[in-house]
């Protein structure tokens, strides 16, 4: 038999192996430039403004945080508030104490932000010996009613009067600080 040469038919222009490369197949995209990031920055939580020499960056907020230690106890407390020329006195005691500031258990709530005068007695470290008896200017920061239905108020020392800031520490090294 004879052999038949191949005979090449003419095909579609869209069949045509040019026109199936990948670059044929991907719709045309416009061209853009990449764009400029002026959006702050973020590390960690905290957000990050970009620096200009224009604008000054302010100082970073300082967090007032509790860094002495405080220690569990019982002490019986006095405080006195005055309102409008009218004296009030708080019965209760202290539950928890630092040099800067306790916890007290009282039976009436506080005003929050006021200044006062408390009075507690330290007691004796053994039996039929002295009373330690300290007066300080405080100013409530907190109260809310505790589960024990009394009111948990926090008080934050202001100044003692006679050397009590230093009885306060002599006293607390003979404790073990929870927490």
């Amino acid at each position: 038999m004879p052999e038949v040469p191949p005979t090449e038919s003419p095909q579609p222009e869209s069949l045509q192996p040019e026109s199936l490369q990948p670059e044929s197949l991907q719709p045309e995209l416009p061209q853009t430039e990449p764009a400029k990031t002026e959006a702050p920055q973020t590390i960690g939580v905290q957000a990050v403004a970009p620096a200009t020499e224009s604008a000054p960056t302010p100082p970073p907020q300082i967090i007032e945080r509790n860094i002495s230690k405080h220690y569990l106890i019982k002490w019986k407390l006095l405080m006195n508030l005055q309102i409008n020329g009218m004296e009030r006195n708080f019965y209760g005691w202290l539950g928890d104490i630092s040099t800067t500031d306790a916890t007290a258990y009282i039976e009436n709530n506080l005003p929050i932000n006021t200044k006062l005068k408390a009075a507690f007695i330290i007691p004796p470290k053994y039996a039929h010996g002295p009373t330690i008896t300290l007066q300080a200017n405080c100013k409530s920061t907190y109260c809310v009613l505790g589960n024990n239905g009394m009111f948990r108020a926090g008080i934050k020392f202001l100044n003692f009067e006679n050397n009590g800031q230093d009885a306060l520490e002599k006293e607390l090294l003979n404790h073990i600080p929870h927490g």
